[in-house]
Parts: structure tokens; sequence; C-alpha cells
């Protein structure tokens, strides 16, 4: 199953600073989890350019071409790194082209170029190593080597160009959701929005967006391109297609969000949600009201299941992590109408069918792809494949918490030392035996065989993690989780701890990171991993299913019909 690409621009207003690139991570990772493959092709951050620009003209107010032309693809240079961390704290496998390794041929002036050509090669090398490569925006290299810019804005030409060079779907991120009839910041009456918007009115709009050059070359390539807001329903699609306006939409009022839970995961929510303006978070579900949560509004925390769900919230966020309080509320929540996220896999495995048939009688959604891998959408390639051939066999490593422990052991440390520092750096809860006995990875597994085969498994009770003898201190030594089709067609599955060779696909996983190697009936093989463990990827797949929910709730209020202009 060959991926589908697309390349994402992210500019200078979308990724002012780190705190907003959390947000490009949300928008990269929808693509991931959809099974998409993606170029993301990054400006440098907020008015890095611009103080660039003044730095060199003080330096040199006649300054040579090439080297103002370097001096600012430093900026550029530095953003593909932070985004590519952020990406990678996110628990999203990534890699990086500097401006050599993409090599993207200009010609023309030296600060004003025109691209010729970009290293294909090197792209598809970068993405059959992970599912994201970022690279630089506006720069590229003349037949001599020497910097070049595409001009201000030439982020959007680099963007569609090398989106034609790939055959890919093109997606320029902007700060306002698509292309208006007017500057939408104006004062007076709202300027209507475009849902498509033929070639000649882009390039004639009296409130261009994207570079006119940029335009120009899409329409010279025949190369369509959208343009929209971070984790946008709606993008305006640039293309040969007759311009119209889209459907005039309801003010959206912020979501109001429910959050149940305030651990490592439940903070890193809790304070994205207070950051950003689309969602209201009107309550906090805790154990102890009196800890301190920094980042999270003391008003809305409370101690009181009731009080938790008295604020009519549209989608509630479970993180509670255990059964006999989480199971109640979630019925409770489905029963008042709100969606529901979570990432509670022992929920999920042993109720998760039944409450799903519940949520849909409520006309409501239970969603719970975190439950599994983090920020390694294994569900959803699951069930992705699952829904265009039979799977044949599944195995992964799951669980982060006891991969990292495993691989302590190995390198010397005893199994409670090894516990500690899990536990230290997030990715071991107080309590860790359900990790350490197998019986999340065991829960996990029947999720992901219920995706694979539409049956529930089940298992003997799987052994625990061994302590540091010298048998546990072989390397290569797993937790792995197998199901698969016997010769009768019957689902089999089995946890247990294995020793792995070394071409393995699952031997490589390391620390807290996960895999899943997915089998079809053709024998194809199709691996996916990243951060299994930790508060950032978890959150980060939670947030999607957020995403998702919100997406949906205000796709059902907009108007049916387009407007042709």
């Amino acid at each position: 199953m060959s991926a589908e690409t697309i390349v994402i621009k992210l500019g200078s207003s979308v990724l002012p600073d780190d705190a907003a690139a959390l947000r490009g991570v949300q928008e990269i990772y929808r693509e991931v989890r959809a099974g998409r493959r993606v170029v993301c092709v990054v400006s440098a951050f907020g008015d890095t350019t611009d103080t660039l620009c003044a730095r060199a003209r003080d330096l040199a107010p006649r300054a040579n071409e090439a080297l103002y032309a370097e001096f600012l693809a430093t900026g550029e240079a530095a953003a593909v790194l932070a985004f590519a961390l952020a990406l990678d704290g996110g628990g999203i496998p990534v890699e990086t082209l500097d401006v050599h390794g993409l090599a993207l041929a200009t010609t023309g002036a030296t600060l004003d170029a025109t691209p010729v050509s970009v290293d294909v090669e090197a792209l598809n090398r970068a993405l059959e190593k992970a599912p994201v490569v970022v690279v630089p925006g506006f720069v590229g290299k003349d037949a001599n080597g020497r910097s070049t810019l595409l001009g201000r804005g030439g982020s959007d030409l680099s963007a569609i160009f090398i989106a034609h060079a790939l055959e890919a779907a093109c997606r320029l991120v902007k700060d306002v959701d698509g292309w208006f009839e007017d500057d939408p910041a104006r004062t007076g009456p709202a300027p209507r929005r475009y849902a498509t918007l033929h070639w000649d009115d882009a390039i004639a709009s009296p409130a261009p967006i994207v570079q006119a050059k940029a335009v120009e070359w899409a329409r010279r390539l025949d190369r369509p391109f959208e343009v929209a807001a971070l984790e946008s329903s709606g993008p305006t699609t640039v293309s040969a297609a007759d311009s119209a306006f889209a459907p005039t939409p309801s003010s959206p009022r912020p979501v109001r969000v429910a959050l149940l839970g305030c651990g490592t995961v439940g903070a890193e929510v809790a304070r994205r949600l207070v950051r950003e303006t689309d969602h209201e978070l009107v309550s906090v579900l805790v154990r102890d009201v009196d800890r301190s949560r920094p980042g999270v509004p003391r008003a809305v925390i409370t101690d009181d299941p009731a009080v938790a769900l008295a604020h009519g919230a549209d989608i509630v966020i479970e993180l509670l992590g255990d059964v006999e309080l989480a199971g109640p509320l979630v019925r409770a929540a489905l029963e008042l109408g709100a969606d529901v996220v979570t990432a509670n896999k022992t929920l999920l495995a042993h109720n998760g069918t039944e409450l799903e048939a519940f949520a849909a009688s409520r006309g409501v959604r239970l969603m719970g792809s975190a439950a599994v891998g983090g920020a390694v959408p294994m569900l959803e390639t699951v069930a992705r494949i699952a829904s265009t051939t039979r799977v044949a066999r599944l195995r992964g490593v799951v669980n982060g918490t006891c991969n990292f422990v495993l691989d302590a052991i190995a390198a010397g440390a005893d199994l409670d030392a090894a516990v500690r520092e899990a536990q230290r750096l997030g990715f071991a809860e107080a309590d860790p035996s359900a990790d350490l006995e197998g019986r999340d990875s065991a829960d996990k597994l029947r999720l992901l065989a219920r995706a694979a085969f539409s049956v529930d498994v089940t298992d003997a009770s799987p052994p625990p993690v061994l302590g540091a003898s010298s048998e546990s201190r072989a390397p290569r030594r797993r937790l792995v989780v197998d199901a698969w089709r016997d010769e009768s067609g019957d689902v089999r599955s089995a946890t247990r701890i294995e020793a792995l060779g070394s071409s393995d696909p699952l031997a490589t996983v390391r620390s807290e990171h996960n895999a899943l190697e997915i089998t079809d009936t053709s024998g194809r093989r199709h691996v996916v991993r990243g951060r299994g463990a930790g508060p950032r990827p978890t959150s980060v797949a939670v947030l999607a299913d957020l995403a998702d929910a919100v997406r949906a709730r205000w796709a059902a209020l907009s108007p049916p019909a387009e407007v042709l202009a």
C-alpha cells in the first residue's frame, strides 16, 4: 500500500514561536495518522527574517547579495531543526534536509530566484526513513552553489514546486482560514471566503495571501493547492476550477471541554487547551484539589465528578486511567450528548464495544487513538489496512515503559533503579505493575486485534518482566504482542518476552519507542514506529482525536450549498 504524499508549508505567521510549533505538530500528525507521507516546508519563526534583514543592513548597507542570502538562510536552517525537534518531542519520527540535501536549484536574480529542479530522490530516501521530512522554505542554490532566495513569500513557491516534483498534494497553512475576497482584518462587513479560486482570480485578487509568482507557477504547472489555517476542515482550493464562495458559516463559539484526570498527560493537555482560544476548558476533575498544577486555572479544578460533568461540555476527555471510576463517567458523558476522547486502553479493551454502541445510540462518538502507541498511529494504520486487504498477522512492541526498563537492565541497571528512572522521565506510572506484568500490553493487543480481525482475543496471563538476571541482561529482549490467523482461520494471540534476532524489525525499538509490524495475506509488511510513552506523545494523539471531534461537530452545522461567485 503506497502512501500518499502531501507538502505542507508552515510560514512565519503560523510559527511565531516555539509554543506555536506545538500546534504545527498537530497539523502534521493529522496527516501522518491518515497514512500520508509529509514534506513540511518551514519559514523562519516569527520576525526572524526581518531581524536578520535589519542586522545585515546595519553590518553592510550595500551587502554582497550572496552573503546577504546566506545570512538570511540561517533563519530557515534554525526553523527546520526547531520544528523537527518539536515533532520528535511529540513522538513523530522525522528526518530533515538542509539546503544542500534538498538541492533546490535556481536561476535568475540572487534575491528573487526561480526554482528549476529539486532532488526528488533525496526526498524519497528521507521519506523511506520517516513519515515526515522537514525542509527549508525560500532558500535555494544557483549553478555556482551560492545561496539564493525565492523572494518575499518564496516558501509558497518552494512548497508548490516540491509538490509538483513529487506529484503530491500541497497545502499552504496561513494565519487565516482560506483565501478571502478582501482582507478579513479590515473594518466593515466580513468578506466572503472562497471554497474554490481560479488561478486568474487569485492573481488579480485585491487581498493576495500567496506569493504572486507562486500562483503563476502553480498555474503553469497545473498544480492545485490549498490555502487553510491550522487544523482547518474547509480550505480554499486554488486551481483551474471556477471560483466559488464557501457557505457563510454561523460564528462558532469555542468548544467546551471537560477534562477528567490531570496527571502528566492530563496536565499537558490542559495547558494546551488553555492556550488555544478555539477551546474553553470548563472543568478539570482531580483527586487532590490542593496539588499544584502550573498553567491549569484553579477555578476549573474540582474533585466532584458530578460538578465536572455539569458544565455542558461538548467534548469530554477522560485520562483517569482506571476503569472503576472512568467507566461510569464515560457513560454519563455520552448520555449527556458529549463526544468522549480517552486514552484508557483497559476501559476500551474490556468495555469498548458496549460503550461504542451506546455512543452511537446517542448520536455521539467515543474515540481512543491514544490508547495504543501514543503518537504512533497504530489503531488507524491497522484499521486502514484491514479495510482494503486481509490482515494475516500483527506483532509489536507497544509498551514504552517495559521497553525502557528492559533496555536499562540490559545496560546493567537493576530492576528497581530502571523503574525509578522511567518514573522520573514520565514513562512509568507511580504503580507500574500493569506495564511490567504485561497487562497493559495485553489490553493494547486486544484493541489492535479487534481492529485487524474484528474479534476479541483472550490470552493467558502474560509473564512479568524479568529481574536483573544474566538472561534478562541479554540485548534485544522485548515484550512482544502477537496476533495471527492459524491454519483454520482462527485468531490466536500471545504476549511474551522474546529474545529477538538482529534482523527482526522489532529488535531496533529502543527505550520508550514503540513499533508495530502488520503483515497482510499477500505477505506484504507494514511497519509504524515512534515514541510510545511520555506526556507529549500521548497528548498529541489525544488532541488529534479532539480536533477530529471538533471538525465533525462544526461540519454538521455548516450550510449545505456553495454560492457561485
